[in-house]
């Protein structure tokens, strides 16, 4: 969401966490929250307070101090790496949306090869003024990689995550002595472009689809 989602409902994050991720910390409840709640001990943070703020939203570029007992890094930690290790901790698929996650990456042999992950955002993204990338760089930024992760002179294979499908064919055409391998060529109908404001517009099979596909990108990646 962004400033220009003033329809965004808030209530959809709530469903969103509660239907594919497993509960973390007590539950509703449980006599702690209880008597904060009936305390006022408890404070409701809404996603604009992150969003307007930089800092508080852990870009890429910017740096952290941030050290815990349980986790020994050095005092200055980059955003991206920061949510990368709190999403580790906090996102836990339920079962059955692991196990599929899961399945499908076994059987795009993601956990037994080297490959080279791109993510690929279009969409909505126009509307936070953002510069889309050509196909072209992202080809020029992962070929310099490609000596040092296919060592033994393997065909490179990337994976592709992106909502918009129309990006692979294009990938496909420019490199085709490359693997690109995507959830793309899963889906019943192809994604053009993801943007928060359709979200409620899409019936049960389609948000399956469609939240199935993120987490088998975002776990490959």
């Amino acid at each position: 969401p962004n400033d220009e989602n003033e329809n965004y409902d808030e209530s959809i994050k709530e469903t969103f966490t509660s239907h594919y991720f497993e509960g973390i910390g007590l539950p509703h409840d449980h006599p702690f929250v209880v008597e904060a709640l009936k305390e006022g001990r408890y404070r409701e943070r809404i996603w604009k307070e992150y969003w307007e703020n930089r800092v508080l939203r852990r870009v890429e570029g910017a740096n952290y101090n941030y050290r815990t007992s349980f986790w020994s890094h050095p005092d200055t930690v980059d955003g991206v790496s920061l949510k990368r290790r709190f999403l580790r901790h906090l996102w836990h698929l339920r079962p059955q949306y692991r196990e599929t996650t899961c399945q499908a990456l076994k059987e795009k042999d993601i956990f037994d090869t080297d490959y080279i992950g791109l993510s690929i955002r279009r969409g909505d993204k126009t509307k936070e003024h953002f510069k889309f990338p050509s196909m072209d760089e992202y080809i020029q930024a992962a070929e310099p990689l490609i000596p040092s992760v296919f060592t033994q002179g393997q065909t490179p294979k990337l994976f592709v995550a992106t909502d918009d499908c129309s990006v692979i064919s294009i990938l496909r055409s420019a490199r085709p002595n490359w693997i690109f391998v995507s959830q793309c060529d899963q889906l019943a109908q192809q994604q053009m472009g993801y943007d928060i404001n359709e979200i409620p517009t899409l019936d049960e099979t389609q948000k399956e689809e469609h939240f199935r596909k993120f987490f088998i990108e975002l776990y490959a990646l």
